[in-house]
Order: structure tokens, then sequence, then C-alpha cells
């Protein structure tokens, strides 16, 4: 028993705790049939969370549909998935109605004495601290974890009255930190915002006083960038003569400048063309 468990706790395998079941195989011959229903696979579990954006169906006969039908309280767990989210769980809560599901997902039914939001909070807990990762098979990127594996993991079994207070307490808590993650995202998003305010007031000028500015508070005078870029233009032709090359002087491309904003004052807008060095 692990110390961090009270003592008077009990442990047992999830197999003895539940019932646990691979789901039906997806194969081509049950693409069409006369019983097509629909049916949950690994893209519609999320941790704690069923996604129905994107549900399937598939031909379940009579008798299948007796063994993989989902009843609310049925915990589902991702099978096949990357090694650190093997045996992601979400609980069935009957969203949808009647459902079954895929072998991609493995199926955990709680025996009495085990509530099924204790047996998720056990699954979430145990995926979080990679504990499927190390009963499962892993193929190149992508961890299995089996049924008969996944039965085989230990399960911590306090009483009811236990299991029922600690989801409350734990429920509680999550709440905040579902506020505080919230609250995140919106800082997060504020702090986007305002990065962008500052790379665009700092391609505007406005982070410093303008070499205008501060020329004029000085009292003295100063060369504007259309000034500038008019001297280097000349240069460079001065330049292209003096080496007495054959032909027409080719000038450089002027930027097209309507629709950009206005500058400050001393800037002006320059082609890569004209500032490149000839």
């Amino acid at each position: 028993m692990s110390p961090k468990h009270p003592q008077h706790w009990r442990w047992c395998r999830i197999g003895e705790a539940g019932e646990v079941r691979l789901g039906r195989q997806r194969t081509p011959a049950h693409h069409n049939g006369p019983h097509m229903v629909q049916y949950l696979r690994v893209a519609n579990v999320m941790e704690n969370r069923i996604d129905l954006s994107d549900v399937k169906m598939m031909n379940f006969t009579p008798d299948e549909q007796a063994v993989f039908l989902l009843k609310p309280g049925d915990i589902l767990l991702n099978e096949g998935q990357s090694p650190h989210l093997v045996g992601r769980p979400a609980m069935y809560r009957g969203e949808l109605t009647p459902c079954f599901f895929q072998n991609t997902l493995v199926r955990f039914r709680a025996n009495e004495g085990v509530l099924p939001g204790w047996a998720l909070l056990v699954f979430r807990a145990q995926m979080h601290a990679m504990r499927y990762k190390q009963f499962a098979k892993i193929t190149t990127n992508i961890a299995h974890l089996g049924a008969e594996r996944f039965a085989q993991v230990e399960f911590p079994l306090p009483p009811v009255t236990e299991q029922r207070a600690l989801l409350e307490a734990f429920e509680a808590h999550e709440s905040v930190l579902d506020a505080a993650e919230q609250g995140l995202k919106r800082v997060q998003a504020k702090l986007k915002h305002a990065r962008a305010s500052v790379l665009k007031a700092a391609v505007e000028g406005r982070l410093v006083p303008t070499e205008a500015a501060l020329a004029r508070a000085e009292g003295r005078r100063y060369e504007p960038a259309s000034a500038l870029l008019a001297r280097v233009l000349a240069e460079r032709r001065a330049r292209w003569a003096e080496r007495g090359e054959r032909g027409k002087y080719k000038e450089p491309v002027a930027p097209e400048t309507e629709g950009l904003p206005e500058l400050p004052e001393g800037w002006v807008w320059a082609s890569v063309d004209q500032r490149r060095s000839q």
C-alpha cells in the first residue's frame, strides 16, 4: 500500500472495481448495414469531457448493441494515444442516446461500492502520473493500453462516504482552478494585444522622441530622412557614373505609398531597392 493513502483504504485491481471492456472493432464490413447507430471513438473522449462535434455511425447487430451500449456513469478511456495521453478518461452522462463505443476506447463500468465519479477521479490522477504508460504497449509513438493491462492497474478504494466527500472537495477546488485558468487566458489575450500595440508603436516612432522633436527642442537643425535618402541615391548614381558603365542608369524602384499610414515628422518611406548598396 502506498504511504500516501490512508491505512484504512482498501486496494484492488481496476478489473475488481468494475467491468472493463474494449469496444467493438471498426471494419469495412460494418460501414453499412441494417442497424446503423452512433458510436464514440478516441477523438470524442477528451479529459473529463465528451466531444460530440464529430460522431460517426456504424452497424451494430442487436446482440452487439446489448454488449456495447453505453450507460450513464460509464467511464471511457483512450486505448490508443500518445504515451502521455494514453488512458485519457471521461464519463459518459447520457449526452447521446442510444450510443455505443469502438475499440479505440476502453469502458469501465463501476461495481457496487465504487462511485463512477470516484473512478473518474482516480483515472485522471493516474493518467497525469503517467501510470498507464508503464502498463501500455508502445509502438512507434502510440501507446496501447489494452483492456487486460488496464484491468491490472491498482485502484484505491476508500469507503463510499469518503469517496463522495473527496469528490465534492475536489469539485470545489477544480471550480476555483477553472476560474483561474479562464482569468489567465484573458490576461494572456490582453498581453498579446499589448505586445502588438508596443510593436506597432515602435515601428511608428512613438516609443521615443523623434529626431525632429529633439532638434526642435534643442533649437538645432537636422537632416530629415527624405534628404538623407536623396543624398544616398545621388551618391549611388555618382559612383555608377564614375565606374563608366555602359547603358542607361537604372533608377531604383520607389515604394508605393498609397494607403500607407502617415509617418512621424522626419521619416520617409523607402523601398528595399532604394536602400540596398551598389
